[in-house]
């Protein structure tokens, strides 16, 4: 999902749903919602980029990357896979964090 903005998405949730891992621009939503498969609890291959030629580029390593995992590492992609599928994504904990990070943890000011 090579999105330049995505407020939410549905795409990548229905990926996950289905055991899937997604390979995802990581904005928005699509970063809120897919771990690095770099992660212990991964869900799925994220790429960015600056410019287009750097999002064509991370794009295009990241493919490489979904693709090796998949073909040498079979039981590391078969742990994205459990974990895209037991992901569990919820308003409740969602606003939670939100709610924390954006009230109750402490500011900086920059002067």
């Amino acid at each position: 999902m090579p999105s330049l903005f995505e407020p939410c998405g549905i795409t990548q949730l229905e990926s996950m749903a289905e055991a899937t891992p997604p390979l995802v621009r990581a904005t928005g939503g699509l970063k809120d919602t897919v771990i690095p498969h770099t992660d212990p609890l991964g869900t799925g291959f994220t790429f960015d980029g600056l410019s287009r030629d750097e999002v064509l580029r991370s794009l295009l390593a990241t493919v490489r990357e979904a693709a090796r995992v998949y073909q040498d590492e079979p039981a590391r992609f078969r742990s994205l896979q459990q974990n895209a599928f037991r992901a569990r994504l919820l308003w409740s904990d969602t606003s939670r964090r939100y709610l924390t990070e954006l009230y109750e943890s402490p500011k900086r000011v920059d002067c």
